[in-house]
């Protein structure tokens, strides 16, 4: 995060799926890099794209629970990124 991201938290979600498993986890750091909060998530069967909006999804729903609103998105899913964007246009979500 670079210095005109104050007031921000940033929120970065990843997956894993491995045979028949999969996991799902995010994280959530103030505007200097600070961890908030995280969590992980393991089920049994899933698309890679599932897996990774789920993370975003759960990440998402656990900032507006702890009335987070300023949210910058990463993770490395360029679909689960498509998919925020049709919430919050103007917003960018990056994926590497």
């Amino acid at each position: 995060m670079t210095s005109s991201d104050h007031g921000y938290v940033k929120l970065n979600f990843d997956g894993l799926v491995a045979l028949d498993k999969a996991t799902t986890g995010f994280a959530i750091r103030n505007d200097i890099g600070h961890l908030i909060s995280g969590g992980a998530i393991n089920f049994d069967g899933a698309s890679i794209s599932e897996v990774e909006a789920r993370g975003l999804r759960v990440g998402l729903l656990y900032a507006l629970r702890k009335e987070i609103l300023n949210i910058m998105v990463e993770g490395d899913s360029s679909h689960s990124c498509s998919l925020r964007s049709m919430f919050d246009p103007i917003e960018p979500c990056s994926y590497q």
